[in-house]
């Protein structure tokens, strides 16, 4: 079970389109390891995410076990997906938080300029896209 958190009830159901039309589990599609750095630098120039999910109690690959945050973006890079965080507490020696990215797809993004100081990124196997204004 999980609990979702979200401004708009739209972005909730973009979330759970990405798990089938069901609430977000672990582990989310295309788990890829993270830092805190990249989390955080997210967090403070973009503000908030789209969605903030607790999953609760989950088992990581290595036996351990934590809680677990899901937080959606579903824009830029993150297009459709996000961060994942989880305070790891079992085994008592392995105490630490660790940080992912997951999304529906592992894009591959190909760049093409639109306009002066606009570049579109498009991902080459799923067709998303999204712009970038280079100019200040």
């Amino acid at each position: 079970m999980s609990l979702t958190y979200t401004k708009n009830p739209a972005d909730k159901a973009e979330l759970t389109a990405l798990f089938g039309g069901k609430e977000p589990t672990w582990p989310p599609p295309n788990l890829l390891p993270s830092t805190e750095q990249d989390y955080w630098f997210y967090r403070s120039i973009w503000f908030s995410f789209k969605a903030e999910c607790w999953l609760g109690r989950v088992q990581m690959g290595s036996g351990s076990h934590g809680t677990a945050m899901l937080f959606y973006v579903g824009s830029g890079d993150h297009i459709d997906g996000g961060f994942a965080v989880i305070n790891v507490y079992s085994p008592s020696t392995a105490k630490r938080t660790e940080y992912f990215t997951w999304s529906a797809c592992v894009h591959e993004w190909a760049s093409k300029t639109i306009g002066n100081c606009n570049t579109r990124y498009t991902c080459t196997k799923c067709g998303k896209f999204h712009d970038v204004d280079s100019s200040d």
